[in-house]
């Protein structure tokens, strides 16, 4: 004869099994996915001012924003794609401030370029986007990360295209209390 399992016992053993599981690191893989991001940083950070920086590579940014990788990345997304005419610069400028090394170089590029004719520097006019996931990977003072936006772009001559996933690969560097960004490579 089988022994039978009381109800009380049965919940005891579901409850068991859903703390071994929460433990495991299983969580819910949406969770980072439904925020929306805006240009600010993170409400709870602050930013600290550093030195004026070196023109050469791996010099510190001129500022850091004291985060996690995952809110300096979101940040960075956010600027990089919510923007319009004229905004692009201030936005691109924005991002070599808090970046480094080939990542500084570049957003210094495209803000100056955007001065002139944003169209040709980033080929279109605006874009709206939210950051749909974020992951970094990497311990100590190096992350390696890939970032995913759902991004709707336009420019004079293509007022609806619909919006689309773009996928970002980035690197950060520690400086001081934050996280600035050293190498930051969208994806065709």
């Amino acid at each position: 004869m089988r022994p039978r399992l009381r109800p009380i016992a049965l919940l005891a053993l579901l409850a068991a099994i859903v703390v071994a599981i929460g433990g495991c690191g299983v969580g819910n893989p949406y969770a980072e996915t439904t925020k929306e991001e805006g240009e600010a940083p993170p409400a709870d950070q602050e930013r600290m001012k550093e030195p004026a920086p070196d023109p050469e590579a791996g010099a510190p940014p001129a500022e850091i924003i004291v985060a996690t990788p995952q809110g300096t990345l979101r940040y960075a997304a956010s600027l990089a794609g919510n923007w319009k005419g004229a905004g692009a610069r201030r936005a691109y400028s924005r991002l070599a401030a808090l970046s480094t090394g080939s990542a500084r170089a570049e957003f210094t590029r495209i803000a100056s370029q955007a001065e002139l004719d944003v169209q040709a520097a980033v080929g279109y006019t605006r874009t709206q986007a939210s950051v749909a996931a974020v992951s970094v990977k990497g311990t100590g003072g190096f992350r390696e990360a890939v970032i995913v936006t759902k991004q709707r772009i336009a420019s004079a001559e293509l007022t609806h295209l619909p919006a689309e996933y773009k996928v970002t690969l980035a690197t950060l560097t520690r400086w001081g209390g934050g996280w600035a960004i050293s190498d930051w490579e969208p994806q065709p």
